[in-house]
């Protein structure tokens, strides 16, 4: 099972949850389709401390 299936089922009995895309690839088309595929984010690497921490801070209200 792969990121989007996962996400798909999870998505299936938890609509709130913060679902965070971590990929190797950073093509504009791969958010795309991430977002558009139940996702609520994305990051690709290699993964910066700074966008990490800023994702968190968005989704956890730290």
């Amino acid at each position: 099972m792969d990121g989007f299936e996962a996400t798909n089922q999870i998505r299936q009995f938890n609509e709130h949850i913060t679902i965070i895309a971590q990929t190797a690839f950073g093509f504009l088309n791969d958010k795309e389709k991430v977002l558009s595929s139940g996702f609520n984010d994305y990051i690709s690497k290699p993964i910066k401390a700074n966008e990490l921490n800023l994702l968190i801070k968005k989704y956890f209200n730290l």
